[in-house]
């Protein structure tokens, strides 16, 4: 392989707008509504039962650090979890695509939803 090919099932976004008809905005949207992250150059969709398995150890952790659930610290959360061995990037984007940015506002609606589905 040479170092200019992309990675098998692994494409920046040069390759997705050469691959895709699509206006950019439209496919920031597209990756938005598919739960998509960048991590470093490449754009990856995280598995949803991964996701819903990852917003669990926040609630584990944050139980455990005696966080307010409702407004939990990004940097605290990351750390916490990445001594467990977790991407900061993907906790990251698990806290924002299950809250708001700063201090992360978990969604209610979205949560309660992860929950009621794993039991």
């Amino acid at each position: 392989m040479q170092e200019d090919e992309p990675l098998e099932g692994l494409y920046s976004w040069d390759d997705l707008t050469t691959m895709v008809q699509a206006s950019d905005r439209q496919l920031k949207e597209a990756l938005k509504a598919l739960n998509a992250v960048q991590i470093g150059d490449y754009w990856r969709v995280v598995d949803e039962r991964f996701m819903q398995g990852l917003l669990e150890v926040i609630f584990l952790s944050a139980v455990q650090h005696d966080w307010d659930l409702k407004c939990l610290q990004e940097a605290a959360v990351v750390q916490a979890l990445k001594d467990d061995c977790y991407s900061p990037q993907i906790v990251q984007h698990c806290l924002s695509c299950y809250g708001k940015k700063g201090s992360t506002l978990l969604n209610d609606c979205k949560t309660s939803h992860v929950i009621g589905f794993t039991l």
